[in-house]
């Protein structure tokens, strides 16, 4: 059982897509979009063939994320439209 959409942590819906290898949960088609927005755009940023981990916080007002590749990690935030389209995307100073 999944415990929220891999956006917005929301619990109700029933979208499941495969992303990055793994059976996914969504709440709708919308979450899933914008999701893989944001992998394909911080894939495009750092040059990485693959993420190992994405962790995401916030809401529709903006969200920050850590995206992690073997012992690297990407710190960034980020804005979706109304068509999960990045509206804004901001690098952050990263953590060790």
């Amino acid at each position: 059982m999944a415990e929220g959409c891999a956006l917005c942590g929301s619990t109700w819906g029933n979208h499941w897509e495969e992303v990055m290898g793994k059976r996914t949960f969504f709440c709708c088609e919308h979450c899933a979009r914008g999701y893989k927005n944001v992998i394909q755009e911080v894939l495009r940023r750092t040059g990485w063939d693959r993420l190992d981990s994405l962790e995401l916080e916030g809401n529709y007002r903006g969200r920050k994320g850590v995206a992690r590749n073997g012992d690297k990690s990407y710190v960034f935030s980020f804005r979706l439209g109304s068509e999960a389209e990045i509206t804004e995307f901001r690098e952050e100073d990263s953590k060790s």
